[in-house]
């Protein structure tokens, strides 16, 4: 079994084991978990990768990263929160979500591990949230293949 990586330690710690943690067979593999936890605040320390951030029920949930405004995320919209940025999360009860990731800092290709230090990004993006639920859906039926999962 392959060990976790830094990133998959501190969500452990944080928020519990994954739902549901999927695979996706691509070069390089990501990593799709989803997350339910009900939290008031927490401290988050800088992750070693990037993350996706596709958040997917519970309550709206307002970051900040350190020395910064905070921002708003809300059920529907996409975060992406690069490498190397402590945040501090105030939910306020349950909050649901989907994390996409790499699996470990070595695994990142160039062209995104260069956003390490800027500033998370929250957007709207229907794709990103449709294609992460069909994914999750998918993977959590007892007849899923990769060669399904894959188109």
């Amino acid at each position: 079994m392959q060990s976790l990586s830094m990133t998959q330690r501190t969500l452990y710690r944080m928020f519990g084991r994954p739902e549901l943690q999927y695979r996706i067979p691509s070069g390089p593999p990501l990593l799709l978990e989803r997350y339910r936890a009900v939290m008031d605040t927490a401290s988050i320390p800088p992750f070693d990768e990037p993350l996706l951030l596709i958040h997917t029920g519970g309550k709206q949930m307002s970051y900040r990263p350190a020395a910064h405004d905070a921002r708003i995320s809300s059920p529907g919209l996409v975060s992406l929160l690069p490498a190397g940025v402590p945040l501090e999360f105030a939910i306020g009860g349950v909050g649901e979500g989907m994390l996409l990731h790499f699996g470990g800092q070595r695994r990142v290709p160039a062209w995104l591990a260069s956003r390490v230090g800027r500033l998370p990004t929250t957007f709207i993006d229907n794709v990103i949230v449709t294609i992460g639920q069909q994914i999750a859906s998918a993977a959590g039926q007892p007849h899923a293949t990769e060669e399904y999962l894959a188109v």
